[in-house]
């Protein structure tokens, strides 16, 4: 019996935003740890810049992942948002163009953690 019950509320639980069933929050925090390192490292040339890129658009893929598996909608489109904006560091014609998106996605992702220190998980 008290198995049906939680099967019947458990769609109205998590409507609440309550924490998903793969929601590993502190896994979430360390993968924008790991974007944010990422997103911080220096850019030598514009083969480097594009490896970058490719390696900082699977973090913070990762973190807009893990943000949604939790449930915290607002803040996994702000991930996304900084994937996107990271995403013309793969194919940069210029170390300067790569540069900028770089700065664009680390902007992104600190509008992730100051949401996330202000509103917390929504």
């Amino acid at each position: 019996m008290r198995r049906v019950l939680i099967l019947a509320f458990a769609p109205l639980l998590m409507a609440q935003g309550l924490p998903r069933p793969r929601c590993d929050f502190a896994a979430a925090m360390a993968a924008l740890d790991a974007a944010d390192a990422a997103a911080r490292l220096p850019l030598t040339g514009l083969t480097q810049a594009r490896e970058a890129g490719a390696t900082l658009g699977a973090a913070i893929a990762d973190v807009a992942g893990r943000l949604a598996g939790c449930g915290c909608r607002e803040l996994a489109a702000r991930a996304t948002e900084a994937m996107e904006a990271a995403a013309p560091m793969e194919s940069a014609a210029s170390a300067t163009t790569a540069l900028r998106a770089q700065e664009a996605a680390r902007f992104r992702l600190s509008l992730v953690r100051e949401g996330l220190g202000r509103q917390g998980c929504r």
